[in-house]
């Protein structure tokens, strides 16, 4: 049982937010950034703000009310997805879905250093011959190789990652 931990409120500056613009061909959801000022985290269905292309611009994230089980973890929802998100040392945010409780692999070895080409072979070699589930299209952040939380934690231990998300990894179900 881990002891109780005094949470902080949520402070965009303490967790940076990129704002994306442009949009996926894979979401006709209308979204909005709603611009660039800070604390700006977007909006559903509301007027979007035209790119280039004229087509909406996804949201960087759009954020609940919650108290996160961990320090350092917060609750976000991508591609109408709630998820757990914690940030690596190297700044690599990997995320754990809420319904699920599986993890993007692919942010695993991201937060592991591991350059694209890299990555790429692991995830064909290793991942991909058990149980996972591919994500592509939608918001960019959110795709990746889903794996089962016991596959994680398998794959975070074989990278040296296993103390880094050990918060994340370790939630209850």
């Amino acid at each position: 049982m881990h002891p109780a931990v005094s949470v902080p409120a949520f402070n965009p500056s303490n967790f940076p937010i990129p704002i994306r613009r442009g949009y996926s061909r894979g979401n006709s959801n209308n979204y909005t950034t709603g611009g660039n000022s800070p604390g700006n985290f977007g909006t559903f269905g509301s007027n979007p703000t035209p790119s280039r292309r004229g087509a909406p611009s996804l949201p960087a994230r759009q954020l609940a009310s919650f108290n996160p089980p961990r320090e350092g973890i917060y609750e976000a929802t991508y591609s109408n997805t709630r998820v757990y998100e914690l940030e690596a040392p190297n700044g690599v945010g990997v995320m754990r879905r809420k319904s699920d409780s599986w993890i993007n692999a692919t942010h695993i070895l991201k937060a592991a250093g591991m350059e694209k080409s890299r990555r790429t072979k692991v995830l064909e070699r290793e991942v991909h011959q058990g149980e996972h589930e591919k994500i592509q299209g939608g918001y960019g952040k959110y795709q990746g190789t889903w794996i089962p939380l016991y596959r994680a934690r398998e794959v975070a231990a074989d990278y040296g990652l296993a103390d880094a998300l050990h918060d994340l990894l370790d939630i209850p179900e």
